[in-house]
C-alpha cells in the first residue's frame, strides 16, 4: 500500500496491490483504492470513511480497504 499527497501533506490517493498480481482480490483492492482516492479528492474525511466500513464482531476490518484505512489513520 502506498499513498500520494498534495503539497500541503493532505492525502489525495491510495494505492493497494494484493499479493497475487492480476487476481480477483488484487482487482477488488485496486478498485476500492480508486474509489477511496476519488472520495478523498472530493473532500471526504478519512475517519468518516473508516466509520462507514464493515467490521467483524471483534471490531476488525472486514475488507482490504478497511484494513488499509486502519493503517492510514492514527
Amino acid at each position: 500500500m502506498s499513498t500520494g499527497c498534495y503539497p500541503d501533506g493532505t492525502m489525495g490517493e491510495v494505492f493497494i496491490n494484493a499479493a497475487h498480481a492480476n487476481s480477483a482480490l488484487d482487482a477488488l483492492a485496486s478498485d476500492a483504492a480508486i474509489a477511496l482516492s476519488f472520495a478523498l479528492q472530493h473532500g471526504a474525511d478519512l475517519s468518516t470513511i473508516e466509520l462507514a466500513m464493515k467490521r467483524t464482531a471483534g471490531g476488525d476490518p472486514s475488507s482490504p480497504i478497511g484494513a488499509a484505512l486502519d493503517r492510514l489513520l492514527p
